[in-house]
C-alpha cells in the first residue's frame, strides 16, 4: 500500500484519540445523568438503556471511522510494480507529397486527401516530441521547422493544398526529399534521439530509381530512419488540368497523361532506412504505421489494471461505522427490550 499524501498519517493516533476522548467523555456524562435521575434503574426505566454501561461498541465504531477516513484522506492506494523506463524522444519529419500525379482519384476521394487524412492522423497520435512538415513536387519545401510544439503542425494539416506550391509536376523528386530531410533534422539535431522520415507519396519520382535508392542510403548512414507510404493503386487512374472544370491533361503524343504508382521504390526506400513500407488506400490504413512507430520510440501500451483505489470503500465503511454509532446511541437496538422489561415491572 503507498499514499499520495503521507504526511496525513500523523493523523491516525490523533484522530482514534479524539474520538476515544469524545465516547468517553459522553459516557461519563451519561454516568452524571443517571445519577441525577436518581441512579441507574431509575434512568433505564426513563431512556430504555443503560448509562452506566460503557459504550464498547460505540468506541470501536467511531474509532474505526476515524481510521477510515484518515486513510482515505491520505490517498492510501495499491501498490503497482516499478514504471516502465521513459520512452526514446523522437524526431519526425513528415514530408507529402503534392505533385499532380496525386490528384489521381483511384483512392476515394484521391490520393492527396487520403495522404493528407493520414498525416492528420499521425499528428494526432502525438507519436513524436519533435515534429516537421515538408510538401515535396519537383522538389521539397520545408513548411513547418522541427518543434516540439505540435500545436503548431495540427493548425496547418488541415489547410495543405497542392496549390501551396505553385510549379507543381507530375514526377516526384524523391532524392532530393530524402537530402532535405537530413538537412532539416541537422540543423535542430539532439542526443538520444531518433530521427525518422516519414514519406506520403505514390512514388512516381524523378530520375532513375538508383539515384533514389543513393539517396536512402546516405540518409541511413545519417542516422534517418525511412518509413513510407504509398497512395494509390497498381492501375493508377487518368489525371486532369487542375482549374479547368476536367479538362484531361494530355501526353506530347496527344493521350492522356495516366498517374504512376511505384509501391517496388517506396519499399525499398524504408528497408534501406530500416523503417517500413505502409500502403494506404484510406486514413485508418495508417494507423499500424502509428503503432510501429510507438514501439520504436520504446511507448508501449499499457495492458495492466488500474490499481485498486480503496478510497470510495473507505468513505463507504466510515459512513456505515458513523450510522452504526449513531444507532447504538439512540438506543433503537436495545428499546424493545427495555420497553418489555419497564412493561414487566410496572
Amino acid at each position: 500500500m503507498i499514499y499520495d499524501r503521507p504526511d496525513l498519517l500523523v493523523l491516525l493516533p490523533l484522530a482514534a484519540l479524539v474520538m476515544t476522548l469524545a465516547v468517553l467523555w459522553q459516557w461519563r456524562r451519561s454516568r452524571r445523568l443517571a445519577a441525577a435521575f436518581g441512579g441507574n434503574q431509575a434512568a433505564r426505566r426513563l431512556t430504555g438503556r443503560s448509562l452506566r454501561r460503557f459504550p464498547t461498541a460505540r468506541l470501536g465504531c467511531t474509532v474505526l471511522a476515524a481510521l477510515a477516513l484518515t486513510l482515505a484522506a491520505s490517498g492510501a492506494r495499491q501498490d503497482t510494480a516499478e514504471p516502465p523506463p521513459p520512452a526514446t524522444p523522437v524526431d519526425l519529419v513528415v514530408a507529402l507529397d503534392v505533385s499532380h500525379s496525386m490528384s489521381a482519384a483511384d483512392v476515394d476521394p484521391s490520393r492527396f486527401e487520403v495522404a493528407r487524412a493520414s498525416v492528420d492522423r499521425v499528428v494526432a497520435s502525438r507519436v513524436a516530441d519533435r515534429i516537421a512538415l515538408s510538401l515535396f513536387a519537383g522538389w521539397p519545401y520545408g513548411l513547418v521547422p522541427i518543434t516540439d510544439d505540435v500545436a503548431v503542425v495540427e493548425y496547418f494539416v488541415p489547410w495543405l493544398q497542392p496549390e501551396l506550391l505553385q510549379q507543381r509536376d507530375q514526377g516526384t523528386a524523391l532524392a532530393d526529399v530524402l537530402d532535405h530531410a537530413v538537412e532539416r533534422w541537422a540543423a535542430r539535431s539532439r542526443d538520444g534521439s531518433i530521427p525518422v522520415l516519414l514519406v506520403l507519396s505514390d512514388g512516381e519520382a524523378h530520375g532513375a530509381g538508383a539515384e533514389v535508392l543513393a539517396a536512402a542510403n546516405r540518409a541511413a548512414e545519417e542516422g534517418l530512419r525511412i518509413w513510407t507510404a504509398g497512395v494509390g493503386t497498381p492501375e493508377g487512374a487518368p489525371l486532369f488540368v487542375s482549374g479547368s472544370g476536367g479538362a484531361p491533361l494530355l501526353e506530347g503524343s496527344g493521350g492522356q497523361v495516366v498517374a504512376g504508382y511505384d509501391a517496388d521504390l517506396l519499399r525499398d526506400m524504408a528497408r534501406i532506412g530500416g523503417g517500413a513500407f505502409h500502403a494506404l488506400s484510406a486514413p485508418e490504413d495508417v494507423d499500424g504505421l502509428v503503432a510501429e512507430l510507438r514501439r520504436l520510440g520504446g511507448e508501449v501500451a499499457s495492458t495492466e489494471e488500474a490499481p485498486f483505489d480503496p478510497t470510495m470503500l473507505l468513505l463507504i465503511i466510515a459512513l456505515a461505522l458513523l450510522a452504526t454509532d449513531a444507532i447504538l446511541d439512540s438506543g433503537v437496538l436495545l428499546g424493545g427490550r427495555s420497553r418489555a422489561t419497564v412493561k414487566g415491572r410496572s
